[in-house]
């Protein structure tokens, strides 16, 4: 497991360049999660100092990772530690599952979407956002080649997680880019 990644994104996402990404970014989390229901959210793995999941209407939001932060901003967020390759989570408890970078950070990624499946109640929904690897070349020629993290980390094709998420069963209702 690459847990380091998602360490240095949290770092990386309050620089100049790097807010300008985590803000496009959390306007498309924003805008998919603003209409998903249930009774439990979930996001595996954390990627930035503030919170992703402010615009659900879910009251119980648990955040899973492998640390704590010392103080929580968010009242309204549970924190539960855990390696990322195991997730304490039992089977059909989550209405949504949120995988920030989370794919790019594990070394068995449709291992992972396996357990996100089990998680999930029949009806469920994963919210998944990642780097496109081949799209943002340029960006990543100018800013990224300077930054080792970037270079290391495993990039996975929307196309090659969509196979994985149809062959567990899922309808990929929209993929977008930023």
């Amino acid at each position: 497991m690459n847990q380091g990644f998602q360490k240095f994104l949290k770092g990386w996402f309050v620089t100049p360049a790097g807010r300008v990404i985590y803000q496009q970014e959390k306007r498309l989390l924003d805008e998919a999660l603003k209409n998903l229901f249930g009774y439990f959210l979930i996001q595996v793995g954390c990627v930035s100092k503030g919170s992703l999941l402010e615009s659900s209407r879910i009251t119980s939001k648990v955040l899973v990772d492998e640390v704590i932060p010392i103080v929580s901003s968010s009242k309204e967020l549970h924190w539960v530690q855990a390696e990322l390759d195991f997730l304490p989570i039992g089977r059909d408890k989550a209405d949504v599952v949120v995988l920030p970078h989370t794919l790019e950070t594990v070394d068995d990624p449709y291992y992972l979407l396996r357990q996100v499946d089990s998680m999930l109640l029949s009806e469920g929904h994963i919210v998944i956002t990642g780097f496109n690897g081949f799209a943002c070349m340029p960006f990543r020629l100018k800013y990224f080649s300077a930054l080792e993290k970037f270079n290391k980390t495993q990039y996975r094709r929307a196309g090659r997680i969509q196979e994985w998420l149809k062959v567990l069963g899922y309808e990929v209702k929209i993929i977008q880019y930023s």
